[in-house]
């Protein structure tokens, strides 16, 4: 009965291992198992550490548009208000930068632009704040 030799490639992160077998009985099939379970169990890792990363990410992305939203609704008004009175009883502003302040926030131009950003801002985070996180899921979908 002839022996024949298969050449099994397996591809395991960055690692490339090459497994010679000889078909000569059920003993490969075993060592064969043993090497799937033993790449799948990297493989899964991996996949584990990237969604979990993609995850956090995602997190992150949907916390930096609440913030943006929030700040664009105008909750939080009164109490930044009050914060930056108090820091004009603490740091003196001379009367030229008093002025300028004034005149940047009568600014109707300014004041649009601002909204603006932060509007495509608030869109741009949350979408791929959502859009990370639905890649993790499918990603531990998968795995």
């Amino acid at each position: 009965m002839p022996v024949r030799t298969r050449i099994f490639v397996l591809l395991n992160g960055s690692k490339n291992n090459v497994f010679t077998l000889r078909d000569n009985g059920p003993d490969h099939r075993r060592l064969w198992l043993s090497v799937c379970l033993t790449s799948s169990v990297g493989w899964y890792r991996e996949n584990v550490a990237t969604a979990n990363l993609l995850f956090l990410l995602g997190l992150l992305g949907l916390v930096i548009g609440a913030i943006f939203h929030v700040l664009q609704s105008g909750f939080l008004t009164l109490f930044l208000r009050g914060f930056a009175d108090i820091r004009h009883l603490f740091i003196r502003q001379s009367k030229a930068l008093q002025e300028e302040n004034e005149r940047l926030r009568s600014d109707e131009s300014l004041t649009a632009w601002k909204t603006s950003v932060f509007r495509h801002l608030k869109v741009y985070t949350s979408g791929c704040g959502t859009g990370l996180v639905l890649c993790s899921i499918v990603l531990m979908g998968i795995g």
